[in-house]
């Protein structure tokens, strides 16, 4: 059930996500004489459910995708903005924040009779950004590459996955904050939660 992030393969394209998501935002993809301009003009990007929208994809797993690849940037932020009732698969992007605010989220948007909020993880976006904002993007991405199927939501498997791996060695969450130019060494982005009104939740990272 796509609506409930229940289908495996919602989790199994990454790679073609982040290079997709690079195409288009890494400056050197573009010809010589428009990359200066597009590392002087863009400075954020701001997105909503991409790949969860027409595309049907497990908002959690997208969430991460988005982050880890904008990790990848140089100069450039993530302005992550979250819908309870985005117009092309509404009500499932609810499932990025996890607990209560997945619950209220699903309440508000009008689609409990498909998206169910008993689907609703304990962790949220908000977690991931807590406990892997310092974490090499090359971590992060293992993480995310190796998740495991449903039922259990994308975001608590990490969790559960970064609180056995802390317990076990050291902690992933703290790994050194330098950042360098290799994506196995780039260092994801913090974010923070903030209000947005009725469309209630974003975050910029």
């Amino acid at each position: 059930d796509e609506a409930n992030n229940l289908c495996d393969e919602q989790r199994r394209h990454l790679d073609k996500d982040i290079g997709r998501w690079m195409q288009a935002f890494d400056a050197s993809m573009y010809h010589g004489a428009a990359s200066q301009t597009f590392r002087d003009v863009v400075k954020r990007i701001g997105t909503g459910p991409w790949g969860a929208g027409l595309w049907q994809g497990d908002s959690q797993q997208y969430f991460m995708a988005v982050w880890l690849a904008t990790s990848l940037l140089t100069g450039v932020q993530l302005d992550y903005y979250m819908y309870d009732h985005f117009c092309e698969n509404p009500g499932h992007q609810c499932f990025a924040l996890g607990g209560d605010l997945c619950k209220k989220c699903v309440g508000m948007s009008g689609m409990s009779n498909i998206v169910q909020a008993d689907r609703c993880g304990q962790e949220g976006a908000a977690d991931m950004v807590e406990k892997l904002a310092s974490a090499k993007a090359a971590t992060v991405y293992e993480l995310l590459d190796d998740v495991g199927p449903p039922p259990m939501q994308v975001l608590d498997l990490i969790a559960k996955e970064v609180t056995t791996t802390t317990t076990t060695t050291t902690t992933t969450t703290t790994t050194t904050t330098t950042s360098t130019t290799t994506s196995a060494n780039a260092t994801t982005s913090a974010a923070a939660l903030k209000s947005q009104g009725s469309k209630p939740y974003g975050y910029s990272s």
